[in-house]
């Protein structure tokens, strides 16, 4: 989608639109990469954990149709059932109050339990429509999440959008709405060359929709996945990101068994492990990105 078929679609769709004042208050986080696999997911969700553990109030967005962030916090399919869900929000069939659940935990017991501070907008395998809703429906297109800011209940530190893997309209929305991107690779060579196409995604946003108020950056960069004995290919990889991204470069997170259990048992990996070496580098991660000032707001092509 190119910078004019964005002023194109915004146009169309909504052509009195001004943006909602949301940047007053959350901090408004995209976890996103083209390309599929790149661990998105887990760092989200890892990530949320870690800021609710310190006491800060966050709200996790699943906006991929796989909708893992919702098994994660101990929504699948089951225990959703007919609970709205971000498509039922898009859709106007409910609010975002009344979508907003608490995160859950699964306990060693079985039983499930509230995480507090932490909270989520489930998603569903319906998401895989959004593109096509967003693109015909008034109010909608690219600018979506932009307008809809202000109704979103008040309070949160972080809104965290789980974005979809594809480049499409609901991708676009989501980072024309959200000031930091938070790009999700491991280090391999698919994962490397997608952070570039976001980059460029993302200069078509502030292109075609800065007038309106967008100005997605790529914040921070998490290299995940990473293999503790590396061959050739993963050391030339992390030299790449290292050259490439600097300080916005968090710390590694390393290849570990831990993730797919805690997936497994609807259980983030903070708690599910909280002595665990990754807990540890989750909690470096949120360290870095939380204890520095905000990045500059100022326009940028």
């Amino acid at each position: 989608m190119s910078s004019t078929a964005l002023e194109r679609s915004t146009a169309l769709t909504n052509p009195f639109f001004t943006p909602a004042k949301k940047w007053e208050s959350a901090c408004w986080e995209a976890y996103a990469n083209q390309s599929g696999g790149c661990v998105k997911t887990t760092n989200c969700t890892s990530i949320a954990t870690v800021r609710a553990q310190r006491g800060k109030k966050v709200l996790v967005i699943d906006a991929d149709y796989q909708a893992n962030t919702s098994t994660y916090f101990g929504y699948d399919e089951t225990l959703i059932g007919d609970r709205p869900t971000l498509y039922d929000v898009m859709s106007g069939a409910v609010t975002w109050e009344q979508a907003i659940v608490p995160a859950l935990y699964r306990g060693e017991d079985g039983e499930y339990y509230e995480i507090e501070n932490l909270y989520l907008v489930p998603g569903a395998d319906k998401m895989a429509d959004a593109d096509a809703w967003l693109a015909v429906h008034p109010n909608a297109g690219s600018t979506w999440v932009m307008n809809m800011g202000d109704d979103i209940p008040p309070g949160f530190d972080f809104i965290m959008w789980d974005c979809p893997a594809t480049k499409g309209m609901l991708l676009v929305s989501i980072l024309a709405g959200c000031t930091d991107v938070i790009g999700c690779t491991k280090a391999g060579e698919k994962e490397l060359k997608a952070l570039p196409k976001l980059e460029v995604t993302m200069a078509e946003i502030r292109k075609a929709l800065g007038k309106f108020g967008a100005n997605p950056q790529l914040k921070w960069v998490i290299g995940a996945d990473v293999p503790t004995r590396d061959g050739k290919v993963y050391e030339n990889a992390k030299q790449d990101l290292e050259e490439a991204y600097g300080e916005r470069l968090l710390p590694y997170i390393i290849r570990n068994p831990r993730v797919p259990e805690s997936f497994k048992d609807h259980c983030p990996v903070p708690l599910y492990d909280p002595k665990d070496k990754i807990t540890k580098q989750y909690n470096a991660c949120v360290d870095k990105m939380d204890g520095r000032v905000p990045a500059s707001r100022k326009q940028s092509a």
